[in-house]
């Protein structure tokens, strides 16, 4: 299971992979009602979205959070399965269909190294700039990627829109990233190297 958040009204979304009889696995995003029955207002009457992306074995959900402009709308990053894996942000309406206005109604796709990577965290701030947090494969580094508002890259943004921060002597694992109240954005996870250490970076957005 990956993250679960509460909106407003109490009721409650959760993120993760669902293993079918035939052991295919999948993607989805459930959302449930305050006493813990699936909302059946959410995802045509079932409770749930299933998470597809075509050419891709299954995806990998991790974070999910709520935009602050509409609550409604939940935008949720994680990776697409494939060879190498890459990282995926998608926004969904309030009934779970897929947000026309972001992407044109697609995952948006960030591939950053030469063997992969997966978003771990992600974070709206209050002008809509949505931000991903996460991690390459291979040589494990820190990834920032920064989404307008519309699912297109804020090339303002480092470079092309995404940033990698290499802590010194070792493999880094970013987890978290939070927004403060300036505007700014903290990540942190863990350095591995001689033991396993805490790490983090603030990142100046203006």
């Amino acid at each position: 299971m990956g993250e679960v958040v509460t909106q407003p009204d109490n009721k409650i979304f959760v993120v993760g992979n669902m293993v079918d009889s035939r052991g295919n696995q999948a993607g989805c995003v459930y959302r449930l009602l305050s006493d813990g029955s699936l909302d059946l207002a959410f995802g045509q009457g079932a409770g749930r979205v299933l998470l597809e992306y075509e050419g891709y074995d299954w995806i990998q959900p991790m974070a999910l959070c709520l935009d602050p402009e509409t609550l409604g709308k939940i935008v949720i990053a994680g990776a697409v399965m494939g060879n190498p894996p890459k990282g995926a942000v998608v926004r969904l309406n309030e009934d779970g269909g897929l947000d026309q206005s972001f992407n044109n109604g697609k995952f948006f796709i960030n591939r950053v190294g030469n063997v992969g990577n997966q978003n771990m965290g992600v974070v709206v701030d209050s002008g809509g700039l949505i931000v991903v947090a996460g991690t390459t494969l291979g040589q494990a580094v820190f990834t920032v990627v920064c989404l307008r508002p519309d699912g297109t890259s804020d090339t303002d943004f480092g470079r092309g829109g995404q940033i990698t921060i290499d802590f010194p002597d070792g493999i880094d694992l970013n987890t978290n990233i939070q927004i403060q109240g300036d505007g700014n954005i903290v990540v942190s996870g863990m350095c591995l190297s001689s033991g396993i250490k805490l790490c983090g970076a603030r990142i100046l957005m203006h």
